[in-house]
């Protein structure tokens, strides 16, 4: 939390020429902190709000819930209070915010507060005076208006005379383009002569009556900026132009055993156009693979983030079997299902693959590309599922709204085949580490297995690791280069790792540049000079990991930053739950070198344990902050005063079970040892699990996560040798059985079972 001031009351103090303090009390005065730490915790609350549509009547506590009526409705609306969590914030779609501050007990209900930031312009408008807004069935593009209160900050929103809101529609236009909106007057006594539409320029726009006092409002230019409603001179309704640049995207179907879909450019473009982009759809020669009996297996939905590995599979044999694909399109491969019968689709975020069911709709579908071609998440938990219109709902409707067509105008241009658990990483989206240790790896078990690499087109620099460790060694960094070409090209390995004298262009000219060149340098390992051997070395030992180790950290403070997505303002995201070849987030800081070294094994990998702290004893990070704190004053207390009060005071040491947040990390380490499992039957990972021998270094956090990969592993027989818990954080609540190692270390607890 860095350092703050804390006011204090001084009583009776004498202090000596020396500047020592002699006698007297100093005490603390915690109010300021109380509060600052009461706002961190309301402003987590406000990043994760529960919205409601609507207009919240009163809010109350019933039990273990938290309930809510809206006005003109006598029916209450429950939800189970949230674990872990200090403060619940309620928003509805008015503008009202109510806090529940569950510490300390009993619970208080705050509100309601106006959380909307109001437009400095202005309206005459009221319930008998108003123009609002409405999408023309024959619109070329996008129309946005409120309807969700978890989409609010998608709207300007201007306060009116009356304390009302009137909240500002979006309209998107095709850069250089024109279109249509309709208007609907409610006005007393309404006279049309006296309305008129206007730019925010001034200028008058054409309209027609269209029946019922709506009006079609045409030739609407996309450099407009607003639209205002004149009546008698006064502004009464205002509609905001969002201009957007056309995009142009192109699909292929792959026809997975015959199994076909009727797709078409018009259709695709009768939903992308809210966005402007424009679809080109084509498709390829059927393409045959065992899928057997029960379908393509599906992946997490919920995470958006990896394919399976029967879709990897697929995605790779398709690949070498039309090495000439279109890197410039996405590609669906069109399977006969799924062996979840509920899923029509999937595809990952980002990526150029996706993979469809034969009876997939045209929603489904663009869904799909939605996900993969923009990176557009879900609407839901925001949103309940299947309850709004969106595209990116699993109802039927294909609405898109501001955010979302910012989201698609500013987009990705990239067209990866690959996922987060695989190659995304290597081209530095997240975290170039992970990049340079994944290609150390494919390199080194291309070369024990003589296979070719194949190298991804248009990279130059796909990983780079600094101040690190591998195979027990420190190197000051490790690059690795690929030959930039436009497309992707096979690498021999075997017998082709040299260390030579290349030159390199720089800033200050032409410098000879030491490195190792594999193939000719078709790939490139840059390293300190004195560590080029060492490097080669290990790039060529070909033995099998006899006595592999595995290294599980704990919780990653926000402090050390390294390129991971952030959740909230406070902490990363959990686990991805998979296995990496290096310590890509330099956690173990050499640590994982020392026992390298010390049990005689050149061969590590890892496993990201960390998850938030609401997991942990904790429960938040507010809580745990406040520990710290609390926890610094009494030791300063008990140094200045010997065995005072505050020697004996341990609530904040919070030594209550979170069993829950112990059982979710070991079922996302179950995850993991599944990842560990996968990478050993592709290959990816050099490990017999008939002779060969696991070792296990678990740390805080980290030690539920190692109990679950422990469980998993030794259900497919993996044979264990030694195991080092280093304070583990909950030992208590969680177990696994320890006789099937070797030896078992554990130190900084005496919890563990």
């Amino acid at each position: 939390m860095g350092i703050k001031k804390v006011p204090v009351k001084w009583t009776n103090i004498f202090i000596d020429s020396d500047s020592r303090h002699q006698q007297g009390v100093i005490n603390a005065e915690t109010d300021g902190l109380n509060n600052m730490l009461h706002q961190w915790d309301v402003n987590v609350a406000e990043q994760n709000a529960t919205y409601v549509d609507g207009n919240i009547d009163t809010v109350f506590i019933s039990g273990n819930q938290v309930c809510y009526t809206l006005q003109q409705s006598t029916i209450p609306i429950c939800v189970p209070t949230p674990t872990g969590t200090n403060v619940m914030v309620i928003r509805d779609g008015e503008g009202n915010q109510y806090n529940v501050d569950f510490i300390p007990p009993p619970p208080k209900i705050t509100g309601p507060v106006n959380f909307l930031h109001y437009s400095t312009d202005s309206l005459a408008a009221d319930e008998n005076t108003m123009v609002t807004f409405e999408m023309s069935v024959s619109q070329q593009y996008g129309f946005d208006d409120k309807q969700y209160a978890a989409f609010i900050k998608n709207y300007e929103v201007i306060k009116l005379k009356n304390g009302k809101n009137y909240f500002v529609p979006n309209k998107s236009v095709g850069e250089g383009k024109t279109d249509e909106v309709l208007a609907s007057v409610q006005v007393t006594g309404f006279n049309s002569s006296l309305l008129k539409f206007k730019t925010f320029d001034g200028n008058n726009l054409n309209f027609t009556a269209e029946g019922n006092n709506k009006f079609k409002i045409t030739g609407i230019s996309h450099n407009v900026n607003s639209v205002y409603a004149v009546y008698n001179n006064k502004i009464i309704g205002k509609l905001n132009i969002i201009s957007l640049k056309q995009l142009n995207k192109k699909v292929v179907l792959v026809p997975v055993n015959n199994s076909n879909i009727s797709l078409t450019n018009g259709q695709l473009n009768n939903i992308f156009k809210q966005a402007n982009v424009s679809w080109t759809v084509s498709s390829a020669s059927n393409f045959s693979f065992g899928l057997g009996s029960d379908g393509l297996d599906a992946a997490d939905a919920t995470l958006l983030s990896k394919y399976s590995a029967e879709m990897r599979a697929l995605r790779d044999a398709y690949k070498q079997h039309d090495s000439l694909y279109d890197k410039e399109a996405y590609y669906l491969f069109v399977v006969p299902g799924f062996n979840n019968t509920d899923v029509k689709g999937y595809m990952v975020r980002g990526r150029a693959v996706g993979f469809v069911s034969a009876a997939a709709s045209v929603k489904e579908i663009a869904h799909e590309l939605a996900h993969g071609a923009f990176a557009l998440e879900h609407t839901f938990p925001e949103i309940e599922k299947s309850s709004s219109g969106n595209l990116m709902d699993y109802s039927s409707g294909t609405r898109l709204v501001k955010k979302q067509w910012f989201k698609i105008l500013l987009g990705i241009n990239s067209y990866n085949w690959f996922d987060e658990e695989e190659d995304a990483s290597y081209i530095g989206k997240y975290n170039t580490a992970a990049g340079a240790y994944y290609w150390i790896n494919k390199i080194k078990v291309a070369y024990k297995n003589n296979t070719q690499l194949i190298i991804p087109g248009q990279t130059d620099l796909i990983g780079r690791a600094d101040k690190c460790y591998l195979a027990g060694i420190q190197y000051d960094s490790i690059a690795v280069y690929v030959k930039n070409q436009f497309y992707d090209y096979n690498s021999d390995v075997k017998n082709k790792i040299v260390i030579t004298v290349v030159p390199r262009i720089t800033p200050k000219g032409v410098i000879l540049d030491s490195c190792i060149l594999i193939d000719g340098g078709k790939i490139i390992v840059r390293t300190a000079y004195r560590r080029l051997n060492n490097m080669k070395i290990y790039l060529e030992t070909t033995s099998t990991f006899k006595n592999l180790i595995l290294f599980v950290n704990g919780y990653r403070p926000i402090l050390n930053r390294n390129g991971d997505p952030v959740e909230t303002l406070l902490e990363y995201q959990d686990s991805y739950n998979n296995i990496e070849f290096g310590d890509s987030r330099n956690y173990w800081k050499g640590i994982d070198a020392q026992f390298m070294n010390r049990i005689q094994t050149r061969a590590a990998v890892y496993a990201d344990g960390h998850h938030t702290v609401g997991t942990s004893n904790h429960n938040s990070t507010a809580k745990y902050s406040a520990a710290n704190l609390v926890s610094k004053q009494a030791k300063g207390s008990c140094i200045l005063f010997g065995d005072g009060p505050m020697c004996h005071v341990n609530e904040y040491l919070h030594t209550t079970p979170n069993i829950g947040g112990f059982l979710k990390r070991q079922n996302n380490g179950d995850e993991a040892g599944k990842d560990f499992i996968r990478k050993i039957n592709s290959g990816e990972l050099l490990f017999d699990v008939n002779t060969d021998t696991l070792d296990i270094v678990a740390h805080s956090m980290g030690y539920a996560y190692a109990v679950g990969m422990i469980n998993r592993l030794k259900s497919v027989g993996v044979k264990f040798g030694r195991c080092y818990i280093l304070a583990p954080e909950n030992a208590g609540s969680g177990s696994t059985d320890w006789g099937i190692f070797r030896e078992v270390w554990q130190y900084g607890t005496d919890e563990i079972q």
